[in-house]
């Protein structure tokens, strides 16, 4: 029961946070077709982006999802030169970043470095730490959108618990 309780508390906000991050159709390119995650980049083929384009491609994937961030902390694995040497080799590049929801603005400020970098969008993890916290979320996205821009590709995700 407890497993049912927190993804009814969640869903209001993973809805809202969908809702307010979606991108316009017409950026949803990176979203289209087959994706991969990449959580650690050192531990996919080595952090190699020759290793990681070949399986990429060799399996039909046409956008990668870096993580980037993990609450108020930069991941530096994401950055302008993975961003530019993954584009040279005909992959979409997104990054990813987890939210608690503590520091919204300090997250939006990291949602807006990984466009800076050169993302093709972004993907907002959001699961049980931002439950009940709306004003959170509402703090975060406006502060995302503000610096991104309203028509920048991003979505939300939500992982099972």
């Amino acid at each position: 029961m407890p497993r049912q309780r927190t993804v009814r508390r969640l869903a209001p906000l993973v809805a809202a946070l969908a809702l307010l991050a979606a991108p316009a159709a017409a950026h949803a390119a990176p979203f289209d077709g087959t994706g991969v995650w990449i959580w650690q980049l050192a531990r996919s083929d080595g952090g190699s982006v020759d290793g990681i384009a070949a399986r990429a491609q060799a399996s039909g994937v046409k956008t990668v999802f870096v993580k980037s961030a993990d609450g108020a902390r930069w991941w530096p694995q994401f950055s302008a030169g993975l961003v530019q040497a993954l584009h040279a080799r005909g992959l979409q590049v997104c990054a990813w970043q987890y939210l608690y929801g503590r520091q919204p603005v300090a997250e939006a400020v990291l949602g807006a470095r990984a466009q800076a970098a050169g993302a093709d969008c972004l993907v907002l993890d959001v699961e049980s730490q931002y439950a009940g916290r709306y004003t959170a979320a509402k703090t975060f996205l406006g502060a995302l959108r503000s610096r991104v821009g309203a028509d920048y590709p991003s979505a939300s995700r939500r992982f099972p618990t």
